[in-house]
């Protein structure tokens, strides 16, 4: 059932005195932050330490994870005997960012015939493949190392057993029933579901696996970009490993990455989760969304000035080429949904031929998040095979649809949120109903869409302590959301309602003599639909604003109703 028939409640978390009195007189906290804290389970003085002071001391012995003795031990051997390794990541922001990151914590270890290689999305799809292994065999490469890939490639595994090629699995998605053949296999999915690494992403297990062979932690800024571009739980040692991260990028800005901000209009020293989301990560993205990812990984590994300003650029031409291909599969999409999309619609599951598979999970995301249901769109070649791209919504996991699914497709794999799969185009009519009927089962309050809130306030508790307590609790994002706050009976100052770049609306709200801009991003439509009156409740994130005016805060507006 889609948001087009859902009824949202907004949900307020309850007020806990003893553990708010706590935290707040131990800690000097005020009661209003701690109760924030308290609701993201930071719910002790010794937790909330190591949530405002983040540290490596927090960050578990990379030894803790199954595998590590093993892969250790093997590149160890491999250093002593001058051996060629390749390092095989894959062609998002995640394997970009943990490639390069392996790549420099071997050579940093003592090898020195250490080989970064990335697939090419069109032609070698996702993950290790039997023909890659054949090819480092030619070249004489007796070890590979896999960064975000590798749990899923059985046959691949085979064929290196075979070949006498050895395997070092680094990866973090769903393992399945049965494992690859390797000399290890490092992927914090095989652990217990409390081990304190058990969310990290590709690049976050490349860096425990450089951390264990130097002792050193080394590229914690681009753990933190991979970590926010794939969307990983910033909670527990996440957290930590992105505030580090983003602190240590801010200082040292890293060449590469320094030429997109600048070329993107962003200060490294005031980067942050959001400017890595929309402007950093989609650069990088770029070129292994249109095929190759090279050049994305040269950027990163770069340190010639002329040279990260001439890739920089490419990198940016890419992306402005990636985002015209997404909005003509956006508007193609949304053509077909608007025609036939009811109120009971569970999902959308979309089919078309030579849509570019690099881009269609980006636009996916961005369906899933106009109909507030799973969307999945498949793009089927000139040879009758399909790839598709499928987002979750709702809480439901993507992961366990596919497996419902399996018998159908040729491989499949992702984390509950994101997933690609891969199937004959035959086959497609059978796959596309069983996918439709496992997300009906799958589906939980479909009645109902709740807005958790952290708290009902007034406009007069909004000041410059407040808003700095709040910048002290980011990073924010999946898992860790911005606090959001309720706020009854706002007026809207007449005459201030702008529409901003077609799909959001601006205002200047106001209470009790106190007034503050609110933009609601993606809102505008049904702002106007509505025909809202004058007085309204919002539900909104109250943010540092760089304009001085109106007590310098935004406020960043989720929802909104009619005031009673």
């Amino acid at each position: 059932m889609n948001n087009l028939s859902k009824k949202v409640i907004w949900k307020i978390a309850p007020w806990q005195s003893d553990k708010v009195n706590l935290i707040s007189k131990n800690l000097q906290i005020p009661p209003l932050v701690a109760h924030i804290l308290i609701n993201r389970g930071v719910d002790t003085p010794e937790k909330v330490v190591e949530f405002l002071k983040p540290s490596l001391k927090y960050i578990a012995s990379p030894y803790s994870l199954q595998g590590m003795a093993k892969a250790v031990e093997r590149i160890l051997s491999a250093k002593k005997n001058n051996e060629k390794v390749w390092i095989f990541g894959d062609y998002d922001v995640d394997g970009i960012a943990g490639t390069a990151l392996l790549v420099r914590g071997l050579k940093r270890f003592g090898l020195e015939n250490v080989t970064p290689l990335l697939p090419e999305r069109l032609s070698n799809g996702y993950g290790l493949t039997p023909e890659i292994v054949e090819e480092a065999k030619k070249k004489d490469v007796t070890l590979i190392i896999t960064v975000d890939n590798g749990i899923s490639t059985l046959p691949a595994s085979y064929k290196a057993k075979e070949l006498g090629v050895d395997l070092i699995i680094t990866d973090h998605h769903t393992p399945f029933e049965k494992l690859p053949v390797a000399v290890s296999i490092i992927n914090p999915k095989l652990e217990p579901p409390d081990h304190p690494s058990v969310n990290l992403c590709g690049a976050g297990v490349a860096f425990k696996l450089s951390l264990a062979l130097n002792g050193t932690p080394n590229d914690l800024d681009l753990v933190a970009i991979a970590t926010i571009a794939d969307v990983m739980p910033l909670t527990g040692e996440n957290r930590t490993l992105v505030a580090l991260g983003l602190q240590h990028l801010a200082k040292y800005k890293r060449l590469g990455i320094r030429a997109l901000a600048e070329m993107s209009s962003i200060e490294l020293d005031q980067i942050d989760v959001e400017k890595i989301s929309y402007a950093i990560a989609p650069r990088i993205n770029a070129a292994g969304r249109l095929d190759n990812a090279s050049k994305s990984l040269e950027l990163i590994l770069c340190e010639e000035e002329e040279k990260v300003r001439e890739i920089s650029k490419e990198l940016m031409d890419a992306n402005e080429e990636r985002r015209n291909i997404e909005n003509e599969i956006m508007k193609d999409a949304i053509n077909e949904i608007e025609s036939c999309l009811t109120n009971e619609t569970p999902a959308i599951v979309l089919t078309r031929r030579n849509w570019h598979q690099g881009i269609i999970g980006l636009v996916a995301s961005r369906l899933t998040n106009k109909y507030g249901i799973p969307v999945a769109l498949i793009s089927v070649d000139e040879k009758g095979f399909a790839k598709g791209s499928i987002r979750s919504s709702g809480g439901i996991d993507i992961i366990r649809v596919l497996h419902k699914c399996s018998h159908f497709l040729e491989q499949y794999g992702g984390h509950k949120l994101a997933a690609g799969f891969s199937l004959n185009e035959e086959r497609l009519p059978e796959f596309t109903e069983l996918l439709i009927n496992a997300i009906k089962d799958e589906i939980k309050d479909e009645q109902e869409q709740i807005i958790e809130l952290d708290s009902v306030i007034n406009f007069s508790q909004i000041d410059t302590p407040l808003l700095q307590w709040l910048k002290r609790l980011e990073p924010v994002g999946y898992g860790n959301p911005s606090p959001l706050f309720c706020t009854a009976n706002v007026e809207i100052v007449p005459h201030s309602v702008q529409v901003v770049k077609d799909f959001h609306v601006r205002m200047l709200l106001k209470q009790d003599n106190r007034a503050f801009y609110g933009i609601g991003y993606y809102l505008a439509e049904r702002f106007f639909r509505e025909e809202i009156p004058k007085n309204i409740d919002i539900v909104y994130t109250p943010k540092i604003s760089p304009s001085k005016l109106y007590g310098g805060c935004q406020l960043i507006i989720r929802d909104f109703r009619s005031s009673i």
